[in-house]
């Protein structure tokens, strides 16, 4: 049985893309868009950047084949960093732990080939791989210009990446493990989320390539409008991850 099926087409100051997304049934998606930068070839059959996934649910696994994003933590190794939301009394979410498939209309932040999830009665295992043609040098996943052309596709990257969580009410604890084959960049992360009352306490540290980053928080609901939070950070000087993400563009998380 077919759900719905959406389409979106934009034209914008950097280039236009189109999107289509088609949830099939409860547990089905797919997802498919394209993409061409301002200073690209405007051709609508051969378009610059094609996305795309499929992604399957049933009971607590989940597997899905094509484009996806990964999200841990504060966001020191990968993914975005700390978010927060307030409501219903209480502290609902600070940091992200996912995997989700992802049609990105842009260049960057996402990963392609496959990853498959395990869930078991209070933890998750997960892993992925992904293999692609990235850009080099400082990636904004843009080819307005004759630089920015010049640095596509110039570099080649084979991951491998492994996660597991332990998810409590009040306690969850997740580690993932990241590694690319073609250059020898290797990570691994831990983050610690536990709640109490209205409190909650939050801290990643993040090992890659002999470097380490570290972030420590907290959020305490002093009344039902008012929240207050803190976290500090500290990375030695050249700690520079690859895959942590400055935009989340697309449409990502499908549901």
């Amino acid at each position: 049985m077919l759900w719905y099926i959406s389409f979106t087409h934009s034209l914008g100051q950097w280039g236009n893309y189109q999107q289509i997304k088609i949830n099939l049934q409860k547990n089905y998606k797919i997802g498919f868009s394209r993409e061409v930068d301002i200073g690209e070839d405007n051709n609508i059959l051969f378009p610059d950047h094609e996305a795309f996934f499929v992604n399957k649910k049933w009971k607590k696994n989940e597997i899905t084949l094509g484009d996806y994003q990964v999200f841990h933590g504060l966001g020191l190794l990968i993914g975005q960093g700390f978010s927060a939301s307030f409501g219903n009394g209480g502290i609902s979410n600070s940091i992200q732990h996912s995997w989700t498939p992802n049609a990105n209309q842009t260049e960057l932040n996402t990963f392609r080939g496959f990853y498959f999830r395990k869930g078991l009665k209070q933890s998750s295992c997960s892993i992925g791989v992904s293999m692609q043609n990235i850009d080099i040098g400082t990636p904004t996943g843009l080819h307005r210009s004759a630089s920015e052309l010049n640095k596509k596709n110039k570099s080649k990257e084979e991951i491998l990446i492994w996660a597991y969580e332990h998810n409590k009410r009040s306690f969850q604890n997740k580690t993932i493990v990241i590694y690319n084959r073609i250059n020898d960049n290797a990570g691994i992360s831990n983050s610690i989320q536990a709640y109490y009352r209205n409190c909650v306490f939050f801290s990643e540290i993040a090992y890659l390539n002999t470097r380490i980053a570290s972030s420590i928080g907290m959020m305490i609901l002093i009344s039902k409008d008012i929240p207050l939070s803190f976290a500090y950070t500290n990375f030695e000087n050249d700690y520079s991850s690859p895959w942590k993400s400055y935009t989340n563009q697309g449409f990502s998380k499908i549901s």
